[in-house]
């Protein structure tokens, strides 16, 4: 597995910003790759979508987060001191991406190119990342004080921004960094049922690492409700899409450790035991189809630079036009979320408390990561399977 870790590390993060980019950042000589991305004019005009969609800067937040779990559990595992380098230099770029920090705005990413630029619209799945990232951070042995200082602030603003806008006037919107409706900014009204838990999440979340009961009276106005409609959660809806059913468990898990109501706590353990169950056998089945089919070559896409692709178009969503290259949903690169699924499914699993894990879960991610071909692969999928062994390996520890 430190294959994949060690391919993640050299291939896909940046030192000058200190994030995880989406596509290839260092070549097999060790060159900077960074001309692929957009230019600072592009993204100042936002080009060719608010979101950075499919531009390479579109989720370096997400791999942040799922980095710093993978990083905290590693140090809690093998208790090795290297880990500190590595979780600061994540929270670093973490960091980077709080780009207006009075109003609890996190952005998808920043550009290599001047360290700042950075697309208006980002979206729920980023601020769940970051703040269960943050507080991971938080609660390990590798934050000191001034990062947990940073790690609260960052939070209550947060809370702070969804507070402020997410009102029926804007349709529970937190919105865009430009103030207009964000894509994936929705936190109430009519959600998937995943994505209900957001919201309070965030409110205790707040409450906790600041003790303002005003957070904990807020996340109680949504607490039963969120809990009632995420109950319509129905695995089979999501096919091979395991990254939503990953952030309802990450807001599960937060609220389990978190919510002084040993009853609620009972309630969303079971829950998650019932979301686990299903993800044990489809980490093992999963992962057995795309070994038989790894030598594809569907399975080793190589990206083309955003711009030489043809775009989606998919609508003007806050007075701006949304044009999506959109070059990991294509149908011939399966490799992206087929690849990561697999991780993010032992993932879910692990992250259940005392959920019984058995040898078939790392021999899933085990033998995928042998199977890989990691000269020709261009994609970060694999740092979801090192994710996922490292919380299993975690899970297993403290749960025996």
């Amino acid at each position: 597995m430190e294959k994949s870790w060690n391919f993640i590390w050299d291939n896909f993060f940046c030192e000058k910003t200190n994030l995880l980019y989406d596509y290839l950042v260092r070549n097999i000589d060790g060159n900077i790759l960074t001309d692929h991305l957009p230019s600072v004019n592009e993204i100042n005009r936002q080009i060719p979508n608010a979101c950075g969609w499919g531009t390479g800067m579109e989720d370096s937040v997400l791999s942040a987060g799922s980095m710093i779990d993978a990083i905290v559990a590693r140090y809690n595992v093998t208790r090795d001191k290297n880990m500190k380098p590595f979780a600061d230099k994540v929270f670093d770029g973490m960091m980077r991406c709080v780009v207006d920090f009075e109003n609890g705005f996190i952005s998808r990413s920043v550009s290599p190119a001047d360290e700042k630029s950075f697309y208006y619209d980002t979206s729920r799945d980023q601020f769940t990342h970051w703040v269960y990232g943050g507080l991971r951070l938080y609660n390990s042995e590798l934050a000191d004080a001034e990062q947990k200082e940073n790690i609260k602030k960052v939070i209550v603003a947060v809370a702070k921004r969804m507070e402020r806008n997410c009102l029926p006037s804007n349709d529970y919107n937190f919105l865009r960094y430009d103030g207009e409706t964000s894509i994936a900014g929705k936190m109430w009204g009519v959600l998937g049922a995943h994505e209900y838990m957001r919201l309070p999440f965030f409110y205790i979340a707040a409450w906790y690492v600041s003790g303002d009961n005003h957070w904990y009276d807020l996340y109680m106005q949504y607490r039963d409700e969120a809990f009632k409609k995420q109950s319509k959660f129905n695995a089979l809806s999501y096919g091979l899409r395991c990254y939503p059913v990953l952030q309802m468990q990450y807001s599960l898990r937060a609220i389990y450790d978190i919510d002084p109501d040993y009853e609620f706590r009972a309630k969303c353990l079971e829950f998650m035991q019932s979301v686990a169950d299903y993800y044990k056998t489809f980490a093992v089945s999963e992962s057995k189809r795309i070994c038989d089919e790894i030598g594809e070559e569907h399975y080793y896409y190589q990206y083309k630079p955003w711009n030489k692709v043809r775009m989606l178009y998919q609508g003007i969503i806050g007075n701006r036009p949304y044009f999506n290259p959109a070059q990991s949903e294509m149908s011939e690169n399966r490799g992206f979320y087929h690849i990561r699924n697999v991780g993010e499914a032992v993932s879910i699993l692990a992250l259940c408390p005392d959920f019984k894990i058995g040898e078939e879960q790392f021999a899933a991610l085990q033998n995928l990561n042998d199977a890989i071909d990691y000269d020709r692969i261009c994609n970060y999928s694999p740092m979801l399977l090192v994710c996922g062994w490292w919380l299993l390996k975690e899970a297993n520890l403290f749960n025996n």
